[in-house]
């Protein structure tokens, strides 16, 4: 007999929940994503021990229908595709069906759902994945979903060891919260760790919510063109115009169509003679050395 054996589901959902998942950030931005797309105006974040203890995010979005609860914690399964057409012009934040139920296989998960048409909310617990109940519950809203993963990692404890220090783990989690609060200034973000309020963020103009999110004095925004791309410019007095830009990894963000992106490429572009960076130097020496945010 061979030595090559095929995994069990049981081991492979794990190793595969594992490549989406990799740290507590990864959650918190596959929730966030979830409730920019559920059209929510609202968005609270809770953190209790570095995210391995608790993610929660509530919303006011439009909510999961009870029939639909057992699926989203299913493989590929979605609501915002249909077909391969629609990976053409997809106009979400996510679509693969992945997200929860990578979360649902290393964690103990709870779903409380409500949607407008529903006369309740309903809660699903689940663990490793496995649905343990769904029950009618109290919901606050007309609709929305509140989502907690608790015990993050504790069927693998191996990938806890993989893990960064408490301190860099709690500062990815609060970076990935800045960074969506950032560029979407149209939704109310609150943030709390360990049951203590951090940041909350009410709709705005992008301008106030960059100064507010980065705690900056003065920005400005302002509007270019290069090869066809419309790019806006959030600009700062914070930080001073160099020709390296040796600051800019730290205070410079780069959104396309909403999502960040780290491209070394961009960085490459940022780094040269580009037209951005003669259009920041031009700002720099006319408004007292501004640099993008």
């Amino acid at each position: 007999m061979g030595n090559v054996k095929k995994l069990s589901e049981e081991v492979f959902s794990k190793i595969a929940a594992g490549e989406v998942i990799e740290k507590p950030s990864n959650v918190l931005k596959e929730l966030i994503e979830n409730s920019i797309d559920a059209n929510s105006t609202v968005i609270n974040v809770r953190i209790l021990g570095n995210g391995l203890k608790l993610i929660e995010v509530r919303d006011n979005g439009i909510g999961i229908e009870k029939d639909d609860l057992p699926l989203v914690i299913e493989r590929y399964t979605t609501s915002k595709i249909n077909n391969e057409k629609d990976l053409l012009k997809i106009q979400t934040y996510g679509f693969r069906g992945e997200a929860l139920y990578a979360i649902s296989k290393i964690s103990n998960l709870q779903i409380i759902s409500k949607t407008r048409n529903q006369d309740k909310a309903y809660l699903l617990t689940s663990s490793e994945g496995k649905i343990l109940k769904i029950e009618p519950t109290n919901f606050n809203h007309q609709s929305g979903t509140i989502i907690k993963v608790i015990d993050l990692f504790f069927n693998t404890p191996v990938r806890k060891n993989f893990l960064s220090s408490e301190k860099l783990e709690l500062y990815n989690l609060t970076n990935t919260f800045k960074h969506f609060s950032s560029i979407n200034n149209n939704i109310l973000f609150s943030l709390h760790i360990e049951d203590k309020l951090k940041y909350n963020f009410i709709p705005t103009t992008p301008e106030s919510r960059v100064r507010e999110v980065f705690k900056l004095k003065e920005v400005q925004q302002e509007k270019i063109e290069l090869e066809n791309y419309r790019i806006t410019l959030i600009l700062s007095k914070e930080y001073k115009y160099n020709e390296k830009l040796t600051t800019y990894k730290n205070n410079f963000f780069v959104f396309v169509n909403k999502r960040i992106v780290f491209i070394n490429e961009i960085d490459r572009i940022i780094d040269s003679q580009s037209q951005i960076l003669k259009y920041l130097e031009k700002i720099n020496k006319e408004q007292d050395g501004y640099d993008e945010i």
